[in-house]
């Protein structure tokens, strides 16, 4: 992972913090901000534009270029606010 370090910048150290908050049943859970999946995802492109990774990442950086595509047709929050429920939740 020494060869991605150059590429994530403090933003993302700040996004990749666990958040708690609890579900609607009530039981503690931990998660991540919505948009730290794209954020993650621009990390393996600009290593993969800088030709650095390793032949195991390879297939992550594909991965990630598949997940960036379809979250940039959509917004991030969004779909994560639609699939927990939150945006009921948010809209009360």
């Amino acid at each position: 992972m020494q060869n991605l370090e150059p590429f994530i910048d403090e933003g993302l150290v700040v996004l990749a913090n666990q958040m708690e908050f609890r579900t609607d049943q009530g039981v503690k859970a931990v998660g991540y901000a919505a948009n730290f999946l794209p954020e993650v995802c621009a990390v393996f492109a600009r290593a993969q534009r800088a030709g650095v990774l390793k032949v195991t990442q390879r297939n992550i950086a594909h991965r990630a270029g598949i997940i960036a595509e379809r979250l940039q047709r959509s917004d991030a929050t969004s779909l994560v606010d639609e699939a927990t429920g939150y945006r009921e939740t948010r809209e009360m």
